[in-house]
């Protein structure tokens, strides 16, 4: 019976020492998707303030913005730090389905970005056809440059 107990003992700490791995974990990944999203927001942001942008690329920067508040939400959730002792109990035993949460969250937010980017591409005639001499507007080129950048999650 000792060693019964002493088995259930060892693997009790053992799935402790893993939450609290994936626990760590998630709070890294909160922070990669926090400065990931700010930047985001802030290409989003300028982009919805163009008024040449026609219905898809309204549509997928609205299908953005919904994605980067909801990551934004799950990360504040995520960094709570006045916790008391039940509340950091709950959230290691809840860190696996976290992670899940956050690589979902982060797959949906790089997805949106990418429509959105193919969009206003689409929509402001940087389609790879659109204009036969190659030229794009500098100014232009370079915000969607820094909107594709912020794809790379």
């Amino acid at each position: 019976m000792a060693g019964g107990i002493a088995g259930n003992l060892v693997m009790g700490v053992a799935r402790l020492a893993a939450m609290y791995d994936a626990d760590r974990t998630n709070a890294e990944k909160c922070k990669e998707i926090k400065r990931i999203a700010n930047r985001a927001w802030k290409d989003l942001q300028a982009w919805k303030g163009n008024k040449n942008n026609n219905s898809s690329v309204r549509d997928a920067l609205d299908d953005l913005e919904e994605s980067i508040r909801r990551a934004l939400r799950l990360v504040r959730a995520c960094q709570t730090r006045d916790l008391n002792f039940l509340e950091q109990v709950l959230r290691l035993y809840r860190a696996e389905d976290i992670t899940k949460e956050l690589q979902q969250v982060q797959e949906d937010m790089s997805l949106k970005l990418a429509a959105a980017t193919f969009a206003i591409i689409n929509n402001h005639g940087m389609a790879p056809n659109a204009n036969p001499a190659g030229h794009r507007p500098p100014q232009l080129q370079q915000e969607v440059l820094m909107l594709a950048c912020t794809c790379h999650i």
